[in-house]
């Protein structure tokens, strides 16, 4: 308020309390000065009291005149939180600048500038920046939440066993493998000097010699031990390799 309005307003309002008058000019002060540094909103609350009919006909029609200003500065917007199929979330809860925001569709007045919205439903939120310009007005803010998606998490990587832990089932593989060998060795022979036996004369009297018949008992017998042997051997094997590390 210029200096010439106050004098105005002093001599033309000798009915108004001192206190009250004093409180009329800071508003009308406050609110010029926050007009000027673009924090409309506190503008708008010091305009609005001393516009009020308490105050001096001169504070009243300046701090009018410069309600009217500011409100057409003000902008406004309207939030709207959706999900990815574009339907609204109204459970949500939206934060502007830290505080809670209802969203109830209605336009809200903002200071223009940078703010921050974060808007959350369960695990899923969104943190956005918003730059509201002077004279905006019924400007809609619409934030989507998307489902998010939890990955599945990566399967454990199985521990490769080293050489020195598998060497014993390779091992015992080969004596196996060996043992198989000699069994079917000294079977198939054991069996071609039984036939042969059997064909002679003494078979059939059983009268054939204990020399001729025991080299063929002893290849049946090595023969049914490295049987036993591969048999014993294999299955060690192979329950060795399968056992964890």
């Amino acid at each position: 308020m210029s200096a010439s309005l106050l004098v105005l307003v002093l001599s033309a309002a000798p009915g108004v309390e001192k206190q009250t008058l004093s409180a009329c000019i800071g508003n009308s002060t406050k609110a010029q000065e926050a007009k000027l540094g673009a924090r409309y909103l506190e503008a708008l609350r010091g305009y609005s009291a001393c516009a009020a009919s308490e105050c001096p006909d001169a504070i009243r029609a300046d701090c009018g005149k410069g309600l009217t200003e500011v409100e057409a500065l003000v902008p406004t917007v309207v939030f709207a939180v959706r999900d990815e199929k574009g339907l609204d979330v109204s459970d949500a809860v939206l934060t502007l600048d830290g505080e809670p925001v209802p969203l109830d569709g209605k336009p809200r007045q903002l200071d223009p500038g940078r703010h921050r919205l974060v808007v959350s439903k369960g695990a899923q939120t969104l943190d956005q920046p918003l730059i509201v310009t002077a004279g905006e007005k019924s400007r809609v803010v619409t934030l989507s939440l998307v489902t998010l998606v939890v990955p599945n998490p990566p399967p454990e990587p199985v521990p490769q066993p080293s050489p020195s832990t598998r060497l014993g089932p390779w091992v015992l593989g080969g004596v196996a493998l060996v043992a198989t060998g000699v069994f079917t060795g000294f079977g198939l022979a054991g069996r071609a000097a039984w036939t042969q036996l059997s064909q002679k004369p003494c078979a059939a009297t059983r009268t054939c010699l204990e020399a001729d018949q025991a080299p063929i008992r002893s290849q049946f017998l090595i023969a049914d031990s490295a049987l036993a042997v591969a048999l014993t051997a294999g299955v060690a094997a192979l329950v060795w390799w399968f056992l964890p590390p």
